[in-house]
């Protein structure tokens, strides 16, 4: 089975090219990547991109979260992607809930699916 981040990477990879987005988690690596008299913005995880572009990357990758999500809902169901957030994260029903945070799928079914597994 698929996960997320496998729908995701190709989408992601070109808002990253199309935009000028990077990672560096050092002032070294920062330099080394930016471009002189360019503003940036940091996003979480080391993420930064030219400030000029921050709407548009904000925008179009939560396009690619929305588009991956769907083909991940329909390639491997609402239940599978349950059962695999359930088996990624031991288990724990808070775990899976936050990664499943952007999905139609709520506290109830989660649990719902975590009783009809069988130890």
């Amino acid at each position: 089975m698929k996960y997320l981040r496998d729908y995701t990477t190709e989408g992601m990879s070109k808002v990253f090219k199309t935009y000028g987005v990077f990672f560096a988690f050092s002032e070294e690596q920062f330099d080394d990547q930016k471009v002189n008299g360019k503003k940036y913005v940091r996003f979480d995880g080391g993420m930064l991109c030219p400030k000029e572009n921050q709407e548009a990357v904000i925008k179009e990758l939560a396009e690619v979260i929305k588009k991956a999500i769907a083909r991940d809902i329909k390639e491997n169901s609402l239940n599978g992607i349950i059962k695999r957030e359930l088996a990624n994260h031991a288990m724990s029903i808070d775990d899976t809930v936050l990664s499943l945070i952007d999905y139609p799928i709520t506290e109830a079914d989660i649990r719902v699916e975590k009783d009809k597994q069988d130890f």
